[in-house]
């Protein structure tokens, strides 16, 4: 038997309201979400579990932006087996809304893994072992030429194993950096739009690619706006002196892909330069850039004598 429920909150009760309360029963206590080590050192036992209401599988009500809750997630064991427990492989996804404080890391997560007693049990994270590949679709064309090669960077991706999340950023909601100052306070930004799913996904992932057309010698709008929004991660970063994002120790990679139609020596310098801050705003290291000139009608890139070899190659590389 498997339950997921929230055993604790930093929001007041009331106007927080846990459905059924209580969601911890006592004699259990459970420490309140953000304080370090094991959460609870009594026992949790099959008859305790089955107790009415049931403990710690409650639902959550009335909290705000910014609050802090705990996730229990029990496994009973109501088997057996002449050779004691096996191995199990657990996937927990965030309810939408939610997600790991500041910078993404499993030591801000405060993670434990405990038997019925509140023993440590032996525990390895399976993510690691399967690279995470954020892609950004810069351009406002869909299916233009820097769609194509990102296709084909991603094929290379995923050929070594890698799992590839795509977000067309044309299609969000994004405004652009007020300049206000509120990241500088807590590390997130105040504009609530579509780019605050963006930062989740930037902060979890272990690549990330973006692939732009060159407008007017940088990134279509759509773009620069995103990158502009990422002025809360590097706040997080340089003022707050916080990780950027990713799991502590984990090596992060970032790459660019563009398109420009004009043969002008300097086409590219603007964008890459934008593109290296960017990289830098989001603790990826700037692992390398494919660009391509003259090229304008869309699919033409498919004529390129080396663009789709050379990004399907990259994206083998990239992990």
């Amino acid at each position: 038997n498997i339950t997921k429920g929230v055993v604790a909150t930093n929001h007041p009760t009331p106007p927080a309201v846990f459905d059924p309360t209580p969601p911890v029963a006592l004699p259990l206590t459970i420490t309140p979400p953000g304080e370090s080590g094991f959460r609870f050192s009594e026992t949790v036992t099959s008859n305790y579990l089955n107790a009415t209401p049931r403990p710690l599988d409650s639902n959550l009500q009335n909290i705000d932006a910014g609050d802090l809750v705990t996730f229990a997630i029990v496994v009973e064991n109501t088997g057996s087996s002449c050779k004691g427990a096996f191995d199990i492989r657990l996937k927990d996804e965030l309810p939408a809304g939610f997600a790991i404080p500041v910078a993404g890391e499993l030591s801000v997560l405060n993670l434990s893994v405990t038997d019925g007693t509140g023993a440590a049990i032996d525990w390895v994270r399976v993510h690691p072992l399967e690279t995470e590949v954020l892609a950004l679709f810069g351009s406002p064309r869909k299916g233009g030429n820097t769609d194509i090669l990102l296709e084909a960077f991603l094929r290379g991706c995923t050929e070594r194993g890698a799992t590839c999340e795509r977000i067309r950023l044309c299609e969000l909601q994004v405004s652009g950096c007020t300049g206000c100052g509120g990241c500088e306070k807590t590390g997130r930004c105040v504009v609530e739009d579509d780019m605050q799913g963006v930062y989740e996904s930037l902060v979890r992932s272990d690549r990330i690619v973006m692939a732009s057309p060159i407008y007017f010698y940088n990134v279509p709008a759509q773009a620069k706006a995103v990158i502009d929004r990422t002025q809360a991660l590097w706040t997080r970063k340089y003022l707050r002196k916080e990780s950027g994002g990713g799991a502590a120790g984990r090596q992060r990679k970032g790459f660019f892909l563009g398109v420009g139609a004009t043969r002008g020596k300097r086409l590219f310098e603007g964008t890459l330069q934008t593109i290296r801050y960017f990289f830098d705003a989001v603790d990826v290291e700037h692992a390398g850039s494919l660009v391509y000139g003259e090229v304008d009608e869309k699919g033409a890139i498919r004529r390129h004598p080396t663009a789709m070899k050379e990004c399907y190659e990259a994206g083998l590389k990239f992990l």
